[in-house]
């Protein structure tokens, strides 16, 4: 089964497709269908492999790029070497009862489920309660090469419908 999808059918030149597009319009001029960006760029109805430029190949391990998986619950993180993860991101947000994301109740949780993700580098997303996990995340900073955490009260927001903090204590 090494054919290529669709390869029943015959090749469509662009002549063929602009034909059946005017057709389609019904004597409506071209312009109908092609429009302009407010940064001048000319966009065209359906554009087909000759149009694109010579793209740059990005490999995976090019220097300085990490593929990344953000996990929001604890059984996520069994697949990850599998399936070519360098990085996680690992969310955990809770306010006021409302909770998205892994559970972690202390920053005990936090500790263990990083020793499971050892060798990996670590974005850490607890929104509000980043300072209350500040002794795990800094012990975390010596074990792994890479950690990252933030303070995202915004987020926690709009995920859980609390700011979670003082507004005027935000950046403090």
């Amino acid at each position: 089964m090494n054919e290529f999808l669709f390869s029943d059918f015959p090749e469509v030149s662009t002549e063929d497709w602009k034909n059946q597009i005017l057709k389609d319009l019904k004597g409506n001029p071209w312009d109908k269908v092609t429009w302009e960006t407010e940064e001048g760029f000319k966009i065209e109805p359906f554009y087909r492999k000759e149009d694109l430029p010579v793209l740059p190949k990005v490999l995976k391990r090019t220097p300085g790029w990490k593929v990344t998986e953000t996990v929001t619950a604890e059984s996520e993180t069994n697949s990850l070497n599998t399936k070519g993860v360098d990085a996680v991101i690992l969310v955990s947000h809770e306010e006021d009862g409302k909770h998205f994301g892994c559970k972690l109740s202390s920053p005990s949780d936090l500790d263990s489920l990083a020793k499971t993700l050892e060798s990996m580098p670590l974005i850490v997303s607890l929104a509000t309660r980043t300072p209350q996990f500040a002794p795990v995340l800094k012990k975390l900073v010596s074990s792994h090469n890479t950690v990252l955490g933030d303070f995202d009260p915004y987020g926690t927001a709009l995920l859980c419908g609390e700011l979670g903090c003082e507004e005027e204590n935000i950046g403090k």
